[in-house]
């Protein structure tokens, strides 16, 4: 675990309580409830959390967010416009892109020989730019580790 940052924001004092506001950032598989136990331990006076919010993950900021209608409220209201899946994609990976022939041989399970440097995971995208797969590349080949329809496999 990494900590980027840890800022103090705001104190409250009430009686015995303090409570303090704070930023954290961190790397992925940082218990946050775990550092405000341990600095309570450090200091001497036991720590916890009383609220929680993740404002990042990876690239995604709680900024770029769409809120959902609540289904109560709006049985009939549509689901916001969502990222494209290409590029979300795009960037939390490596890119390679496709020919209509290598596509179609991805989509029916075929390994195909790419010309790209071994990668454990990367965005394969069609000519159109849509996602087809996450891959694994090995010595020129590229194997599907997750495949998703597209339209260009259709006859």
């Amino acid at each position: 675990m990494t900590i980027h940052a840890f800022e103090l924001l705001a104190s409250r004092r009430e009686g015995a309580v303090v409570d303090l506001d704070v930023r954290v950032a961190c790397s992925s598989g940082t218990y946050v409830r775990a550092l405000a136990r341990d600095l309570g331990a450090g200091l001497g006076v036991g720590g916890h959390l009383t609220a929680l919010r993740r404002t990042r993950v990876g690239p995604f900021g709680v900024a770029d967010a769409v809120q959902l209608p609540d289904p109560r409220e709006h049985p009939d209201a549509a689901a916001p416009a969502l990222l494209d899946a290409a590029d979300v994609a795009a960037q939390l990976f490596p890119v390679v892109r496709l020919d209509a022939d290598q596509t179609r041989n991805l989509a029916h399970g075929k390994r195909v020989e790419l010309a790209e440097p071994d990668v454990d995971l990367a965005a394969a995208l069609t000519p159109e730019g849509r996602l087809a797969a996450l891959i694994e590349l090995r010595r020129g080949r590229a194997r599907v580790l997750l495949g998703l329809p597209t339209s260009e496999v259709l006859p």
